[in-house]
């Protein structure tokens, strides 16, 4: 993870998995392992491990909660618990309002921090796809090529298909095309599994604090600097109507994604081909397949293709050409006539 353990001697484990008892029990063995260390910060993960009583009596989870005080008031140090939220959406709540069972858990701690997850739109994961496989590429170059960076322009950098086109010029084409196809695999994979978080809270001496947003890239969170989830809304905080509306027009929503589906092919071909065509007037379909980010088989491709009869044709000998367009008289598009015979049934 590249991150120095400079303070691990400082944190000290009690790992009572399998062993946990009662708060109430806990407690006075708690201060008498940890008087003579003077910690900072006694932190007890679940709470629900250790609970006694039912979290929805007020009066037994104030007596729960006592034990906390107990535990700052020997010790002098601060004790920070860890809480789930309740059942359903939290979107709507305010972050002193999530927690599961009494309101003793609002009004009991001097902090609290409060962390949701956000709803990632399909053009953000698209977005940030795009910015790590164009970081990918970068960091590629500057490890193995970093004579070739100052041929990069600053605008190059945030395009994953100009930094493509360079990663070809820094290693060749048959090398650029093995690490768009096995190495980005797994960038791809990262960013389709990030998530996105909201840390808020509620201070009872301080005034509130913005919140902070976060990106979760197991197993660590990280800020997120560029602002792109300022505007997201948490999990489950749309009204019912609004998610009944969205139910209801799932059928749009899937047809929208195949259109996105079939463009985002359609940009991979057309990448692919401008970038290998040169000179020539067209590309057997199984050096297509190879340049074609992923590296999809031949026979993927040949069905690809026939998604996009008006762009692009495949002979009977297994030569990509693509139609070229031209505009009449009346500003509507032609196809030109020195395209190759489609493919024969």
């Amino acid at each position: 993870m590249n991150v120095p353990l400079n303070h691990l001697k400082n944190i000290s484990i009690w790992n009572m998995r399998g062993h946990s008892i009662p708060m109430d029990k806990l407690t006075p063995k708690l201060i008498r392992r940890a008087q003579k260390e003077q910690f900072d910060a006694v932190i007890i993960d679940p709470i629900y491990k250790v609970l006694t009583g039912s979290e929805n009596d007020a009066e037994q989870m104030a007596k729960f909660t006592n034990n906390f005080d107990k535990v700052a008031a020997e010790l002098g140090t601060s004790v920070i618990y860890c809480h789930h939220h309740s059942k359903g959406a939290q979107g709507g709540k305010s972050s002193m309002d999530r927690s599961s069972g009494s309101g003793v858990f609002a009004r009991d701690p001097d902090a609290i921090l409060d962390l949701i997850e956000l709803e990632v739109t399909d053009s953000l994961r698209k977005q940030q796809d795009a910015r790590a496989v164009a970081n990918f590429y970068a960091a590629k170059i500057r490890d193995e090529k970093p004579e070739y960076l100052n041929e990069i322009g600053q605008d190059d950098f945030l395009s994953a298909p100009e930094m493509r086109k360079h990663l070809a010029l820094a290693f060749g084409d048959e090398c650029a095309r093995e690490i768009a196809g096995f190495e980005l695999e797994q960038v791809q994979r990262v960013v389709k599994l990030m998530t996105a978080w909201r840390l808020e809270g509620t201070l009872r001496e301080f005034p509130k604090f913005e919140p902070v947003n976060l990106w979760f890239n197991y197993p660590l969170h990280y800020s997120d600097d560029s602002g792109v989830l300022k505007d997201l809304e948490p999990v489950g905080s749309e009204p019912a109507f609004k998610r009944g509306a969205k139910k209801g027009s799932e059928k749009n929503a899937s047809e929208g994604k195949k259109k996105e589906r079939l463009e985002a092919r359609k940009d991979k071909i057309n990448l692919a081909f401008d970038f290998l065509i040169g000179d020539r007037e067209g590309i057997p379909i199984g050096e297509l397949a190879k340049g074609i980010e992923g590296q999809p088989s031949s026979d993927t491709v040949k069905r690809w293709l026939q998604e996009f009869p008006n762009d692009y044709i495949k002979d009977k000998n297994g030569i990509v050409t693509k139609v070229l367009k031209a505009l009449d008289d009346s500003g509507n598009e032609q196809r030109g006539s020195g395209t190759q015979s489609p493919e024969s049934d």
